[in-house]
């Protein structure tokens, strides 16, 4: 969405001062792509066959997003899943910007574990220049806040 309003002569310091408008606008409905093959572009062949094998969500709708959290290496929303019927938690990670091959172990890892209090991995999925990773919605807050915030 910033290198569409920068081609259309909006400036980065007016985008900027609007970030929360610009995101709310940008994700206020997500729908995956029902063929993710066309996003493994991105990737080197090694890594785009380990995604290959994980992506596990399409053509799915989100909508009422929310974003919650934004990190060093990505961000965080919660949204509802009408597939799913209820909230989730989404995690976007820019392919640029972290280490994919550290992304597909965490993936790989989350996808094998169940246990009552771990939070339960959804599934994974590619949107242009991002892994979206969907796992359950967590409504008390993130277990950092609640280990240091606890009376």
């Amino acid at each position: 969405i910033e290198k569409d309003l920068l081609k259309s002569g909006v400036t980065p310091e007016e985008i900027t001062m609007n970030r929360d408008i610009i995101n709310n606008v940008a994700y206020s409905e997500l729908d995956t792509q029902s063929d993710f093959g066309f996003n493994l572009h991105y990737f080197d062949e090694n890594i785009s066959n380990k995604l290959s094998q994980l992506i596990n969500i399409t053509g799915e709708h989100f909508r009422n997003i929310e974003r919650i959290h934004e990190g060093s290496e990505g961000e965080l929303f919660k949204a509802f899943s009408e597939k799913e019927g209820r909230i989730l938690a989404i995690k976007k990670y820019n392919i640029h910007s972290i280490n994919q091959e550290k992304i597909i172990n965490q993936i790989q890892t989350m996808s094998i574990l169940s246990h009552p209090n771990i939070l339960t991995y959804i599934g994974t999925f590619i949107q242009y220049e991002s892994i979206w990773i969907i796992n359950e919605y967590m409504n008390k807050g993130n277990l950092w806040s609640l280990l240091h915030n606890f009376p």
